[in-house]
């Protein structure tokens, strides 16, 4: 983003590669080569060619220029300056909802998970069981409250292989969504635990489960669960009918779901049992269910063959470590809007923000930490 406004700022004009890692970088001691990927990216993000150009211009040994019209938003209208009463970093603590606006750097992980999450819609026989696997701190909470939820409650179209069959799925709109970190839940059992989950869920403000408690929910999920799921599904019909191409769906999300897999606290009986629910509940064609486990209990997964189907029907998703832009991304962006700015290193003679991104991109699992050093600096 820094590159494209800089470009940007003067439009028709060629501004060289040194310019740019000066203006963005703060330092031409890296070479050519971060301006060039980058130019890199914009083309492929664009749309655009380096061939037959229509936003960006190479002129060869000379630099960079914008060809297109160019027109910035009026004062105000901006991201800029959208967060102003707290910090902007999160420190330890995941994202959640309210901090929507300022999760960047996992827009390629959000559009990835959506995209696994229609491709199960789309199936003709679908169990929409989801598991979101990464080493900890990785940031799959994060993930799914600041990235996904907020994008499927106002979703725009996705274009994806299968919705070009027709009749196909083409978007995904969330109705409602609860969720729990099982970790925990203390002396609940999972089955009380899960019922409170789903007391969560509403149509136009009405209750999906009325008249139900935890403990009742529990005991009707486990005598029998064919009245809830009749629920579910019923709370689901009209919305159906009104909009055909847009899937609507309650959805579950259960963080650290590698707690079932506890011996201490979970019998092999009560795990089983809760799996069994989880995939009749995920059967319904009304509730998308999403797990986010920790990658190091696959073994435990493997060994269990409601979660391995998933797998087999892509419904695993695999959270990759953030790439250099997406950590610059993490960086500056939250910092732009809380008009925050980096102060100047004068030990390594660099801005400081380029000097996070470079001691980050060499750990790019360190995200907690980076998290916590950006909101400690906030806290000077």
């Amino acid at each position: 983003m820094d590159v494209l406004v800089a470009l940007c700022k003067v439009p028709n004009t060629i501004v060289s590669a040194e310019a740019l890692l000066e203006q963005c970088w703060g330092s031409t001691l890296y070479g050519d080569n971060p301006a060039h990927k980058v130019i890199t990216q914009l083309r492929r993000l664009l749309g655009d060619q380096a061939s037959n150009p229509s936003f960006i211009e190479t002129i060869r040994k000379r630099g960079y220029r914008v060809i297109a019209s160019v027109e910035f938003d009026a004062p105000g209208t901006s991201q800029e300056g959208t967060w102003l009463e707290e910090s902007p970093f999160r420190g330890l603590q995941a994202f959640d909802e309210k901090h929507a606006k300022i999760f960047f750097g996992r827009n390629d992980a959000v559009f990835g998970l959506t995209k696994v999450l229609l491709a199960q819609i789309n199936l003709p026989d679908p169990v929409e069981l989801i598991m979101i696997l990464g080493p900890s701190g990785s940031g799959k909470t994060s993930l799914v409250q600041a990235g996904l939820l907020p994008t499927l409650i106002n979703p725009a179209p996705r274009a994806l292989a299968a919705s070009e069959q027709a009749g196909a799925i083409s978007s995904l709109q969330l109705l409602s969504h609860s969720g729990f970190d099982l970790a925990e839940k203390g002396e609940h059992s999972l089955l009380n635990t899960l019922s409170g989950m789903l007391l969560d869920l509403e149509v136009a403000q009405h209750p999906v489960f009325p008249g139900y408690s935890a403990n009742s929910l529990a005991q009707q999920l486990q005598q029998d669960p064919a009245p809830v799921l009749a629920l579910l599904q019923d709370s689901l019909r009209h919305q159906v009918a009104a909009a055909p191409q847009i899937a609507q769906r309650h959805v579950l999300f259960i963080d650290r779901f590698e707690a079932v897999f506890d011996e201490k606290t979970v019998s092999q009986a009560e795990h089983l049992q809760f799996l069994t629910i989880l995939e009749q509940l995920a059967s319904t064609r009304a509730l998308l269910i999403l797990l986010a486990c920790r990658n190091d209990f696959y073994p435990y997964i493997a060994a269990n063959p409601v979660l391995m189907a998933g797998k087999a029907r892509g419904a695993h998703f695999d959270l990759a470590p953030p790439s250099q832009a997406e950590i610059a991304q993490m960086i500056r962006l939250p910092a732009l809007a809380a008009r925050l700015t980096f102060g100047f290193d004068e030990s390594s003679q660099m801005q400081l923000d380029a000097l996070l991104c470079q001691s980050a991109n060499g750990s790019p699992d360190a995200l907690p930490l980076l998290q916590y050093t950006l909101s400690e600096l906030y806290r000077l």
